[in-house]
């Protein structure tokens, strides 16, 4: 499969406050700011930056055509994400993401982000970065290495189904977003080469299960190579409370299909988000109580 992976920032490259989703403030970005001085970058498109149209910055109409704008412009290197939260579905069809093909710039976020960054790769196979955005930005972040080449994992899991060895592509995201992308042409129709990614913040309980069911009916959970859980950050339930917990609903939905299964994995809502490369080819090992994530791509060639 060819995948297209934007060329290494180096010094002296600008990056753009990329803002599909909700409105951010100076403020709440000074530390991402600081870095990339920090760093030897120079910022651009800063006018979207303090202004509120209700829970967004601009109207649809208008963040479209920002981020239209950004996309044409060739001295702009790598697009960060300013803020998540909700905004980016309904302008997603609005943007001409075929101009990254033409020239690839690096994309970084997660949470609403994740329907950018499934529909890229799923249309052109574009390489991305899951990632903090600027406004949860709260430890220095190396993007001169981060985007010469894609990071590593091992980690202990609590969690733990099939242990085992696969290879795949690893993508995903949000599962309320992954969810929201199911019948459109943001999704890949082949999931069979797929290691999957999944993290949710601040959802129920039985909603969980229903999104989970959903993408097991939708043939995705029976297709993929791996299953991979981040941080499910606060998760509700009701007074009567429905009786399960998120790995005993994982291994209902999902682990009869005997392919490697693991939790905590380093990224989402919780208190830790290491970027990885979305959409990087990587071989996946499972053992009894840790697993480890070995990523790495063939810039602009067949893997």
């Amino acid at each position: 499969m060819r995948v297209v992976v934007p060329k290494p920032l180096r010094l002296g490259d600008s990056v753009a406050v990329f803002l599909p989703a909700r409105a951010v403030d100076h403020k709440d970005i000074e530390f991402a700011f600081q870095l990339l001085k920090k760093q030897g970058f120079r910022i651009s498109d800063l006018h979207a930056i303090g202004k509120h149209y209700y829970q967004y910055p601009l109207p649809d109409v208008a963040r479209a055509d920002l981020i239209n704008k950004q996309l044409q412009d060739e001295s702009i290197s790598m697009l960060w994400t300013g803020r998540g939260g909700l905004g980016t579905l309904p302008i997603l069809d609005r943007i001409q993401w075929f101009k990254l093909v033409e020239k690839p710039k690096w994309i970084m976020g997660y949470s609403d982000i994740t329907a950018v960054l499934l529909h890229l790769w799923t249309n052109y196979r574009l390489i991305t970065i899951h990632g903090p955005v600027m406004r949860d930005l709260k430890e220095e972040l190396n993007l001169l290495e981060l985007t010469r080449k894609p990071p590593s994992f091992e980690w202990q899991a609590q969690f733990i189904l099939n242990p085992g060895t696969v290879s795949g592509y690893f993508i995903g995201g949000n599962l309320s977003i992954i969810y929201s992308l199911v019948g459109s042409n943001s999704l890949p129709q082949n999931w069979h080469d797929v290691i999957l990614f999944i993290e949710e913040v601040d959802e129920y309980i039985y909603h969980i299960e229903r999104m989970l069911v959903s993408l097991d009916r939708a043939g995705i959970l029976p297709s993929i190579k791996a299953l991979v859980l981040g941080s499910f950050t606060d998760i509700h339930d009701h007074e009567t409370p429905l009786g399960k917990t998120v790995f005993q609903i994982i291994r209902e939905v999902a682990g009869k299909y005997g392919y490697p299964i693991v939790s905590d994995f380093p990224a989402g809502h919780g208190a830790v988000n290491k970027p990885f490369w979305h959409g990087a080819y990587c071989n996946f090992s499972v053992g009894n109580n840790n697993a480890q994530i070995v990523m790495f791509c063939h810039i602009n060639k067949m893997t």
